[in-house]
């Protein structure tokens, strides 16, 4: 809405309102004063009338009771009620529009009846008797009055007349009944006298008068506001619009900025326009900064843009060669990692011939720190990984209490050396866990091996396991020596170490700790840890029992799947292997009996040492289990014995016992060293290494290595000539691929990362060919595979060896297997 439209408005109900307010204000001053005259005509009226009244009845009344006798007196004559009436109609012949009344409600004389107005009032003066009188305007017979009522009271001299009937003249009951104006009581108020002023003329001359201002007041009032509405419209709202059109231009059009308004006044509107001139140039003086200086922010932006996009692409080139960095970084430190530890352990087991003493622990300290510098290679490229992205998960199902007992089986060799207990504590009802069972398994080694390593001799370390509000937590809890509260701060920090004069005494990277958390926040878990030092650590990790809010199952990782190696000519399965146990003890053996018929093996027990030594020459098993505290001949004269026949001399021997002398059962010619309580699967793991193929076996003989590296090739050919394989060397994809189609080899060991074409291409062309499609293949290889590239292995390959873990067990373990389930495969489909 408009300003000039509000303002008319605006004024036009104010002239409106006030000439109506005035208009009112003037009847109510008029009907006033017609009141107030009313008033003082009717308490004049009612003076006089009671005036002659009171003379009747003090001066009138008194004189003829004197000269009249009392029987001849008329008493009706003398009232003062008469006496009104009379006085009343003489006044209203001379003024008939007034009023008068002396009425009551039971009057001797019909005409003194009160009306249902003087009714009500006589009741009130009654109840209220401090009442005095009674004012009011009165709508009577079409006219408006103004009432004056005031009571009267019966005295003393009124009661003959008005008592007892008995006691009132003989004529007036005569008259007019023994019925009304008789029974009323001293000081009751029977009835009231009522003066009427005619106000009706009064009244309208004041409506009249109403009416003449509205019809004349208005209309000159609405010419004066509408001369005031032009000339306020042109001082006023022509200037407005002049600076509002100027306004509009400016926010319309930037040009408009800077232009001048014409002042023509001094008043208000003119300052307001002087003020809007100003503001307009110093709008345009703005403006013009505004513009230099959104210039040159151009320019800057611009210049900063381009520096961003040369500093981005160079973040992306050092990305991209940190990739590629970390990439050759895994294969050019396992490489020859792999061939230290590798030739280490060829050393060990006396393949280039036996060693002295001290060339033996001077191998072992090769392999313990080869195998020392691989872990912090592992960690640091793992971390790496981390950070840019490519570490993936490849998450599976698996039994948490069953993988807790396999890592305890493991490190339980670690803590025996220093005498330390192991304890585990779950809940029968522990479900699944849904992660990375190798990341997992990473978690527990760091966490324990951590124990192990800060937790002194004839410690305990527990791990703790259970399930609360919809998340594992796990905790590994030792005795050891204990973290300060400021060294926890940077506990998990890459690089940090516990800073004490104590700890720095045990070597370390400061890397597993770091990289545990960020394995486990992987997971979408929490790690932390309570310490008091001198006292132990517990280290705890959760992982969510839901994993479906942190891994998308459309989305999970690639899991390789192995071909199955061709089919062979098999006539029939390889016969069931017999071990022999060595133990007194009938429940101890009966456990032996029941792990080793599980996993495929004939079981006969001996009961003493001579029996043992005397089924070993009848039965000639496979392997012997051999308890040192037996009857008739302990386990180490038993172990001697079977040492001196030609016939016996050969059979591995595994000491199962409670008595830790590792030295004399080594130094006597065992194979092996278990002490009580067993852990089924390190037994197992043991009898496994004893069933490696060797050259009676029917695995494959001829072996084909392509590699670029001569020294992971000869430490394979090492590896594999002692066991009566004849080994084949490429080192080239290509010389590879053609030694497959010319030599005929019965599997390929692979490397991935060669300079001439990749082991995928290598892979693809074998599994191309109906000639060599189906030679079993192994990869061994530095590289760490993506998910895109198991994609790309998925059903062509038998097995993967990652270099730098490469062993002789390995290797041999990989190529059983493949024999396994070749001798599988054929009993199928023989079925």
């Amino acid at each position: 809405m408009r300003l000039q439209t509000k303002f008319g408005i605006f004024w036009g109900l104010i002239v409106f309102l006030g000439i109506t307010g005035f208009s009112a204000l003037m009847y109510k001053n008029t009907t006033d004063k017609a009141i107030q005259h009313a008033q003082e005509k009717a308490e004049i009226v009612l003076a006089e009338v009671e005036a002659i009244q009171d003379y009747f009845k003090e001066v009138v009344r008194p004189k003829m009771y004197n000269l009249i006798p009392e029987d001849d007196f008329m008493v009706e004559t003398m009232s003062t009620s008469y006496v009104a009436r009379e006085v009343a109609k003489r006044f209203n012949k001379i003024t008939p529009e007034y009023y008068f009344k002396q009425a009551a409600i039971n009057p001797r004389n019909p005409l003194n009846q009160a009306d249902s107005l003087e009714t009500e009032v006589i009741k009130e003066f009654n109840r209220n008797p401090q009442m005095k009188e009674w004012r009011g305007t009165v709508n009577k017979d079409g006219k408006k009055y103004y009432y004056v009522m005031r009571p009267f009271a019966m005295e003393e001299l009124c009661l003959r007349c008005h008592g007892n009937p008995e006691n009132a003249p003989k004529y007036i009951v005569d008259a007019y009944g023994a019925e009304n104006g008789f029974g009323l009581k001293l000081g009751e108020i029977p009835g009231v006298k009522a003066i009427g002023i005619p106000v009706e003329a009064a009244f309208a001359d004041a409506r009249k008068d109403f009416l003449n201002i509205m019809m004349f007041g208005l209309p000159i009032m609405s010419v004066l506001f509408f001369l005031v509405f032009l000339l306020f419209r042109k001082t006023v709202i022509g200037n407005l619009r002049k600076i509002t059109g100027t306004f509009t231009d400016i926010a319309n059009n930037s040009n408009g900025i800077g232009r001048q308004i014409e002042v023509k006044s001094r008043d208000e509107i003119g300052l307001l326009t002087e003020a809007f001139n100003k503001m307009s140039l110093n709008l345009l003086a703005r403006n013009q900064e505004l513009k230099a200086a959104k210039d040159n922010l151009e320019t800057e932006v611009s210049q900063r843009t381009t520096q961003l996009q040369q500093t981005n692409a160079e973040l992306e080139k050092a990305n991209r060669l940190k990739s590629e960095f970390l990439a050759n970084m895994s294969h050019e430190l396992r490489t020859p990692l792999n061939s230290i530890i590798g030739f280490a352990e060829v050393l060990q087991d006396g393949l280039c011939g036996e060693l002295n003493p001290e060339q033996m622990e001077c191998v072992l300290d090769i392999h313990g720190s080869g195998k020392h510098l691989l872990q912090m290679i592992n960690d640091v490229l793992d971390l790496s990984k981390i950070e840019a992205g490519k570490m993936e998960l490849h998450c599976e199902e698996f039994s948490l209490s069953n993988t807790l007992d396999d890592i305890l089986s493991v490190v339980r060799d670690m803590a025996n050396r220093k005498n330390l207990t192991l304890r585990i504590n779950t809940s029968d009802d522990l479900p699944d866990i849904y992660a990375d069972l190798v990341k997992f398994k990473q978690i527990m080694y760091n966490l324990l091996s951590n124990a192990i390593k800060f937790t002194p001799a004839d410690g305990s370390i527990t791990i703790d396991a259970s399930l609360e509000n919809d998340e594992f937590l796990i905790s590994v809890t030792d005795t050891g020596i204990g973290i300060s509260p400021e060294d926890q701060l940077h506990l998990f920090d890459e690089f940090k170490q516990v800073d004490s004069s104590y700890s720095r005494q045990y070597e370390g990277t400061g890397l597993g700790l770091a990289l545990t958390k960020r394995l486990v926040t992987m997971h979408g878990g929490d790690i932390g840890v309570k310490s008091e030092l001198g006292k132990g650590s517990q280290f705890y990790f959760t992982l969510p029992a839901c994993p479906s809010r942190f891994f998308n199952h459309e989305q999970s990782s690639v899991t390789l799947e192995f071909a199955e190696p061709p089919e062979t000519e098999l006539s029939e399965h390889k016969p069931r292997k017999t071990v022999l146990v060595a133990e007194d003890n009938l429940q101890a053996a009966q456990l032996l009996t029941i792990h080793l018929m599980d996993a495929g093996y004939n079981v006969v027990v001996a009961r003493d040492g001579e029996e043992t030594v005397k089924k070993v020459r009848e039965v000639k098993p496979f392997a012997i289990t051999l308890d040192v505290m037996l009857p008739k001949k302990d386990g180490w004269q038993v172990l001697q014995e079977l040492k001196n026949f030609p016939e016996t001399e050969k059979i591995p021997v595994i000491i199962v016992s409670i008595v830790d002398e590792y030295d004399i059962g080594f130094s006597l010619g065992a194979v092996g060293y278990l002490v009580k309580p067993i852990d089924k699967k390190q037994l197992l793991n043991t009898l496994a290494e004893l069933d490696l193929p060797t050259k009676e076996d029917d695995a494959p003989r001829r072996i084909l290595v392509i590699d670029d590296q001569p020294e992971d090739i000869k430490l394979i050919k090492t590896v594999l000539s002692g066991e009566g394989f004849e080994v084949l060397e490429a080192l080239s994809g290509a010389e590879g691929i053609d030694k497959v189609f010319h030599e005929k080899p019965e599997l390929i060991i692979l490397d991935l990362i060669m300079p001439d074409m990749s082991g995928f291409d290598v892979v693809d062309r074998i599994r191309e060919s109906k000639e060599a499609m189906e030679i079993p293949i192994i990869i061994c290889s530095a590289k760490d595979i993506s998910a895109e590239e198991r994609e790309m292995l998925n059903g062509k390959i038998q097995s993967v060896v990652r270099k730098g873990d490469v062993a002789r067990s390995e290797l041999l373990t990989a190529i059983r297997r493949i024999e396994e389930l070749r001798l599988s495969s054929s009993q199928e489909r023989k079925r």
